[in-house]
């Protein structure tokens, strides 16, 4: 798991999505309209994101995956 960790971030870095939510919280809608992303690898990435300490989730959503609003961890906002 590690490795594809590894891929995400550098994937995620490479296409500036931490900068993009950095401007505000964002959705997966968001980030997936933004990158030209499907929803569902933009959750993905968003996901392992927040296992890596990078993004954190701003407002959680017991109706979907996509309405959770994320946003950097104060680490990463430095």
């Amino acid at each position: 798991m590690l490795y594809h960790d590894s891929v995400a971030f550098l994937l995620s870095n490479q296409l500036g999505i931490p900068t993009f939510i950095g401007g505000g919280t964002k959705t997966p809608t968001e980030v997936a309209k933004e990158f030209n992303l499907s929803i569902r690898a933009a959750s993905a990435l968003l996901v392992t994101l927040c296992r890596m300490g990078v993004v954190q989730v701003h407002t959680d959503s017991d109706e979907s995956v996509d309405d959770i609003i994320y946003e950097l961890t104060p680490s990463a906002s430095e």
